[in-house]
């Protein structure tokens, strides 16, 4: 009896020592969870009215997460029971998020200001969209103490200086005034772009921004989703997903006779959503959490941070619109589309990509097929894309068509974070409505040495259909994030690292 019993003990122990970390684990995700539940039921309770909006429930509960997460980290990776339940990229992702938070509350002893571009995606720029307007966010003692919206048109008028238009909005939006701040969003990689578009800020406001946050107005629908409507009987307006995008018409005179309605308007919006927010319970707040995270994985939020800490762990999460790689062996490959037209033809335009790549070859199709109807956008549904391709300066071009005619382009060197050596091509492409245009680039390669490759996400548009055929074999797939496809010695999706 007395060696049965020692046994069991020792069987006990042994289990407990085998599963320990299990347990840490499991006991710390269990305590994080619970944390995240109080903090949603504390912000769901309505806050002091001369605060837009108050941090210091979570500033004063961070060191409990941050005690609860340091567990996990640290037991997680010997953990048995756990790690085959979770997946270790799911661990890393949640962790990672923890570190961009506390990167950002480390921040908080000094007031801060940001930049918030709120873009309109019908009419498609390079970091998602129009800027018809902006948010100035001021944070201040552990609070959001103002949130300020403006119209774009109202800083614009007061900028006098003059600097030279980037091809493309030289040619197709200046006007002969230069670069302006409504079509300062028009870099490439978002980096660049938010530091423009900063810089008018800045000048034109008297002001010094910490980041600049671009927003599309698929992530205000995501959100509305979750809210629900909100009514602005003062316009005789119903605020839903499915009227987001009037709200954010952005040209003067297009939905509003004047900026200022605009900008009441919008602020109206801003505060009811805030109060209905403030309504949620638990469960609609952990929701609206996740819509957010899910809308900042499709690159509908962009975020730029003038700390260098910040900003690096934006890079991590693909957050900061940087085109990064692993390695500067695999090249990287991004389009990006600008509607010059100066309409909202974009919510009617579909389009199909086709890249085949051989030996020594490299050829880049697009089909644009735009649905609008002649009556639609005030007979003004023609799409004028200035198209641009970024490819490595190592792909020597053959070609640029348009329906199978060879077209005048612009060539510039590109000096991108994640591969310093490439090259930019911009040229027009016109679709008209109920009509389809094709477009195809041709590179000649010198030798593919590389196994890899990696096709870069435009911000603002949404599962957009390619097919990479290679050799012999033809892949499928909707680019819904920056995508990183092995080529040898299977042709297959990795994903965005």
């Amino acid at each position: 009896m007395n060696k049965l019993f020692v046994v069991f003990i020792v069987a006990v122990v042994g289990l407990g020592i085998l599963f320990f970390n299990d347990f840490r684990v499991l006991l710390a995700s269990f305590q994080l969870q619970a944390l995240g539940k109080d903090l949603a039921q504390t912000y769901s309770k309505p806050q002091e009215s001369s605060v837009v909006y108050d941090l210091s429930p979570l500033l004063n509960r961070w060191p409990e997460i941050k005690q609860k997460a340091g567990v996990i980290e640290k037991y997680y990776q010997h953990a048995r029971i756990v790690s085959i339940l979770v997946q270790p990229d799911e661990v890393k992702q949640w962790l990672q998020y923890l570190y961009l938070l506390e990167s950002f509350i480390s921040t908080l002893d000094k007031p801060q200001q940001w930049l918030v571009m709120l873009q309109n995606s019908n009419e498609l720029r390079s970091s998602g969209g129009f800027m018809g307007s902006y948010a100035l966010i001021k944070i201040e003692n552990q609070q959001i103490t103002e949130l300020i919206i403006e119209d774009v048109y109202d800083a614009d008028g007061q900028w006098s200086g003059y600097i030279e238009p980037p091809p493309g909005v030289q040619e197709y939006l200046s006007g002969g005034k230069g670069w302006r701040l409504p079509d300062a969003n028009w870099a490439a990689e978002f980096p660049s772009a938010a530091q423009q578009v900063q810089l008018f800020i800045e000048e034109t406001k008297r002001t010094k921004l910490n980041g600049v946050i671009a927003i599309n107005s698929q992530f205000f629908a995501s959100i509305l989703d979750v809210i629900g409507t909100i009514n602005l009987p003062d316009y005789n307006f119903s605020l839903s997903a499915d009227t987001v995008d009037d709200l954010l018409q952005d040209r003067p005179n297009e939905f509003f006779p004047g900026s200022r309605q605009k900008v009441h308007l919008l602020t109206q919006a801003k505060n009811q959503s805030f109060a209905r927010i403030f309504q949620l319970d638990q469960d609609q707040t952990i929701e609206l959490v996740q819509t957010m995270l899910r809308q900042l994985q499709a690159k509908n939020v962009l975020i730029y941070s003038t700390t260098p800490q910040i900003q690096e762990k934006l890079t991590q999460l693909s957050f900061s619109g940087e085109w990064q790689s692993n390695s500067y062996e695999t090249p990287l490959i991004g389009l990006i589309e600008s509607n010059v037209g100066i309409n909202k033809v974009n919510q009617w335009v579909k389009r199909q990509v086709t890249v085949t790549l051989s030996p020594n070859t490299l050829t880049i199709e697009v089909i644009f097929d735009n649905q609008a109807t002649l009556d639609q956008e005030k007979n003004q549904s023609l799409y004028v894309n200035y198209m641009r391709a970024v490819v490595p300066s190592s792909f020597k071009r053959d070609n640029v068509l348009v329906n199978g005619a060879p077209v005048a382009y612009d060539s510039a060197p590109l000096s991108l974070a994640g591969q310093t050596d490439s090259v930019q091509i911009g040229w027009l492409v016109t679709t008209p409505a109920r009509s389809q245009t094709a477009t195809q680039l041709v590179f000649t390669l010198d030798q593919r040495n590389f196994e890899q490759l990696k096709i870069i996400k435009q911000s603002g548009l949404d599962n957009v259909p390619y097919h990479l055929v290679f050799e012999d074999q033809r892949l499928p797939f909707q680019l819904n994030q920056d995508q990183l496809i092995q080529l040898t010695p299977q042709l297959e999706l990795i994903g965005s690292e």
